[in-house]
């Protein structure tokens, strides 16, 4: 969802403001034409990209729009751009001296992308026979460790006997809230993925627990009231060739720390993300690269006699039998 915190008859009813904040006649902004409200650029969504953008627009003294420009920037050049297109798509009444005579105006036109419309991205299903919390994770966004303590707590029930984690067609997100997720289920200090730039550059690790995340998010810990069990009731994740960047980092560092088993087919191989103007690597948490091949899933949807795009239950009961038989103690040979 994106907020638009228009000074506009559109939002708030006001006026929007000078650039240079003095007293002199205000143009105004009316009814948008289509687009009715800035494109959130795809490439954003999947990088996590927020921010707030003003665009300074020169209206004529017909209300036309001469030329824009930002004057303060996101700092990602996609949302600066789409908010840049949709500032000169509206409309503006222009402004008009005391004689009633029309003048030129400046205008500053605040857009304010967030990741905050996460409705269809997070969903949390408890099934009773068999015994599974299957959570679905559509895209990984800022906040995403706090719904997901809330929704556990909300369901105020005992350990189940399985969690399936659905990463199906999760095209990645913001890189630290994919930290605060594997968290959920890592113990702290273990090594989840490492960034390089280059090889002068050294080398960032990423690593579970909140002695990490902290650093970036001055919030209460996210996971602080998650059930204990979450690092102790088995996993599985499901998978496919839609799983990518920061939604594989997920995936393969609990694959390599023996925490999950990994179904489905193997993920997008998305090994590299932006960090302000620079792209990065990132290395899985045995320090190789998944570009090209993915995460190779420990169990594909074959093995189970079934398919991704069966209904929830038969997938829920397919991956829960296999991982009954993964847990279930070793007969004796004696």
């Amino acid at each position: 969802m994106i907020r638009m915190l228009f000074a506009t008859v559109l939002a708030l009813g006001q006026m929007p403001v000078w650039a240079d904040d003095s007293p002199q006649p205000m143009a105004t902004m009316v009814q948008p034409r289509v687009p009715t409200r800035p494109e959130y650029p795809k490439t954003s969504r999947e990088k996590g990209e927020e921010g707030l953008v003003q665009v300074l627009v020169n209206v004529r003294k017909d209300g036309s729009v001469e030329d824009t420009s930002i004057r303060l920037s996101s700092g990602f050049p996609a949302l600066d751009a789409s908010a840049q297109k949709y500032a000169a798509s509206l409309r503006y009444v222009p402004a008009k001296l005391k004689s009633g005579e029309s003048i030129g105006t400046k205008v500053i036109v605040p857009i304010d992308f967030k990741l905050n419309d996460n409705r269809d991205a997070f969903k949390l299903d408890k099934f009773a026979d068999p015994d599974v919390l299957m959570i679905r994770i559509g895209k990984i966004y800022t906040g995403l460790g706090r719904d997901l303590g809330a929704a556990v707590l909300r369901q105020a029930a005992a350990a189940p006997r399985f969690i399936i984690l659905d990463l199906r067609g999760n095209t990645g997100g913001t890189m630290y809230d994919a930290v605060v997720l594997a968290s959920a289920f890592l113990p702290d200090g273990l090594t989840l993925a490492t960034l390089k730039r280059s090889d002068k550059d050294a080398p960032v690790r990423l690593r579970s627990g909140s002695d990490f995340y902290k650093k970036f998010y001055k919030t209460p810990d996210p996971l602080a009231e998650l059930p204990a069990y979450f690092k102790t009731v088995p996993v599985g994740v499901l998978v496919n060739q839609k799983t990518a960047w920061s939604a594989e980092l997920v995936a393969s560092a609990l694959q390599h720390y023996q925490r999950a088993t990994i179904v489905g087919s193997n993920t997008a191989g998305d090994a590299s993300m932006l960090l302000g103007q620079f792209r990065v690597e990132w290395l899985d948490a045995g320090s190789r690269s998944i570009a090209g091949r993915g995460v190779v899933p420990d169990v594909p949807w074959h093995s189970l006699n079934i398919g991704e795009e069966m209904p929830d239950i038969a997938v829920v009961e397919a991956v829960s039998v296999y991982l009954e038989r993964m847990s279930a103690p070793a007969a004796s040979t004696d």
